[in-house]
This record gives structure tokens, C-alpha cells and sequence, in this order.
């Protein structure tokens, strides 16, 4: 009976690792507390150079979002704190701050990312024009 229940603790504790880390990799728009396209404004800052954007051109805000809304973002195992970041984006519906987040950070999470996200933020960011 001792080893039963060793075995069920066992079992159990390797169902936790496997299922209950909730580091299913998750695309911005899984992420996003409801449909991505109705965001209306996009805000992003370069964390290099302090420099801020803010579109609300019909145009830009779908060309940066169909760029990036398929992009996976994975809970990574460590979450100490960092400093610093890339680009931080604000998406926004009417007035009201919908989803914030940066290549590496989202919902005070980190995050590991594939380097395509940063590049298609910086190539918009530095392509487009307020």
C-alpha cells in the first residue's frame, strides 16, 4: 500500500511539471484580452534611445499588428528580476490600455521570444512615421 501511494505521489508530481506550468508557447494574439484587431492606437518606446511613437493611422496599426500577431511568446523558467528592455508596446482600444508588453515581458511575466519580434518592431518602429 506504501508504494502505492509513493507511486501516485509520483505520478502526480510529474503530471504538475508537465501540465501545470502553464509555459504553453502562446501567440500575442492568445494573449490578447479579446480581438487584437480592434486595437485602435499603438504607443511603443525604444528602451535604447527614450524615443516614443504613437500610431493611429489605420495603416500602420494593421501592418504592425499582421506582422507580429502570430508571434509565440513562451513563459520562461526564470523569473528574476531584469533590467531593461528592447521596445515596449502599448496596444490600446479607444483610451482604455488593452495588452503592454516588450520582447521579453508581458503581464509582469518574462517571456522568451524568437528574435523575428523585436526586428519586426524595430523595422516598423524605424520604418514608419507618427
Amino acid at each position: 500500500m506504501q508504494k502505492m501511494k509513493i507511486g501516485l505521489l509520483l505520478i502526480c508530481i510529474l503530471c504538475t511539471g508537465c501540465f501545470g506550468g502553464n509555459n504553453n508557447p502562446k501567440t500575442i494574439s492568445e494573449l490578447y484580452p479579446g480581438n487584437i484587431m480592434n486595437v485602435d492606437r499603438i504607443e511603443i518606446l525604444d528602451g535604447s534611445t527614450g524615443e516614443s511613437k504613437t500610431y493611429e493611422h489605420v495603416d500602420h496599426i494593421v501592418s504592425l499588428l499582421e506582422a507580429i500577431k502570430d508571434e509565440v511568446f513562451i513563459l520562461d523558467s526564470d523569473q528574476a528580476e531584469r533590467d531593461g528592455f528592447s521596445y515596449a508596446v502599448e496596444l490600446f482600444e479607444g483610451k482604455k490600455l488593452k495588452m503592454a508588453f516588450s520582447p521579453s515581458r508581458l503581464n509582469n511575466k518574462n517571456y522568451i521570444t524568437d528574435e523575428n519580434l523585436t526586428i519586426s518592431i524595430r523595422n516598423f518602429f524605424d520604418g514608419t512615421t507618427e
